[in-house]
């Protein structure tokens, strides 16, 4: 049974959002403000967090509002710690009770305050496990990992018994690269649907896998494939370790479909564009989201390097083809 979670087909079902370029989906980085200090992540803040730049749930709702306006069907929230938001349940509840599908990007780390009658009426939640050794966790996070594993395992239950759909990930850093089938198989016993892999971007001169640490992700990730089956399914994604500023499409179809929305209410042409102030569109305390949708211009896709969208943006590339050849011979 094919498993379509990641599929990079999707917009063959938004065909009349993609020739308009009116976005689908929202990512929505609700807080900067996270209980972790992981290596390499871009989204924290530390001791530049600044408390007054969090949206209140005034501007949580009108932003969400002005989002539907445009079109816009699913949000995924995410941070930051999107749970540690003040006003987390009320603004999910909100946005539940005006239709949007709604997804959760976490940490777990407080999975034992979720609501289950709120959290268990989203389309997804998906928990990012940095590490699956105590010590290696510590080191990764900068947190105590104090029964970490073992928490998520037993709230899983709850709203696994509802129905949710419920993923986990792992950005593969140099220090958990002997953490995979661990982390592989305590996700499939955990109840987990499916379970990911991520990487660390890569930038000469700052950080790039060395052959022998690709070796060990390949041969690591192949002696977990036997784990997928109809219930459980693994996502390498081992395209997305590449580094390469050559395209194979013109246009970056998957950034007219999703809108990115950081803490501070700003807009970005993409998610790995996040906090690149070159790649900021607008600020929505400032604009309408509407006005800045209109006037963002094409995405330039020859300064791109690692494009999370590859896949999609081809297949999107063919979806928008004037005079495609021989579409009968199927």
């Amino acid at each position: 049974m094919p498993n379509f979670e990641y599929s990079p087909y999707k917009a063959v079902h938004h065909l009349d959002a993609l020739k308009a370029g009116n976005p689908v989906s929202a990512c929505w980085l609700i807080t900067h403000r996270c209980n972790q200090k992981c290596e390499g992540c871009y989204n924290y803040k530390g001791d530049d967090f600044d408390p007054a730049s969090e949206p209140n749930l005034r501007d949580l709702k009108r932003v969400a509002l002005e989002l539907k306006d445009l079109g816009v069907k699913a949000i995924s929230l995410t941070g930051g710690e999107p749970t540690l938001h003040k006003h987390f349940h009320k603004f999910s509840k909100f946005l539940l009770d005006e239709g949007f599908d709604v997804g959760l990007i976490t940490n777990g780390t407080t999975i034992v305050d979720w609501q289950p009658d709120i959290l268990s009426r989203f389309k997804y939640i998906r928990i990012s496990i940095n590490a699956m050794r105590p010590e290696t966790y510590e080191m990764v996070c900068k947190h105590n990992p104090m029964m970490y594993w073992e928490r998520i395992k037993h709230y899983l239950s709850t709203f696994k018994a509802k129905g949710c759909w419920l993923g986990s990930s792992m950005i593969l850093r140099p220090s958990v690269l002997y953490d995979i089938t661990h982390f592989a198989q305590w996700s499939k016993d955990a109840g987990f649907d499916t379970c990911r892999f991520g990487y660390m971007i890569e930038k000469p001169g700052l950080f790039q896998y060395t052959p022998g640490q690709k070796g060990v992700i390949k041969e690591q990730l192949a002696s977990i494939s036997e784990l997928s089956d109809e219930t459980f399914h693994i996502y390498p994604f081992l395209d997305r370790m590449k580094l390469s500023s050559e395209k194979d499409f013109s246009h970056c179809y998957a950034s007219d479909l999703v809108v990115v929305i950081s803490a501070d209410l700003s807009l970005y042409r993409c998610g790995p564009k996040q906090n690149d102030p070159n790649a900021m569109l607008g600020n929505l305390r400032e604009q309408s989201l509407g006005d800045i949708w209109e006037s963002r211009g094409s995405q330039d896709v020859s300064h791109c390097q690692v494009c999370w969208a590859n896949s999609k943006n081809i297949f999107m590339q063919y979806l928008m083809e004037p005079n495609p050849k021989h579409i009968n011979f199927v």
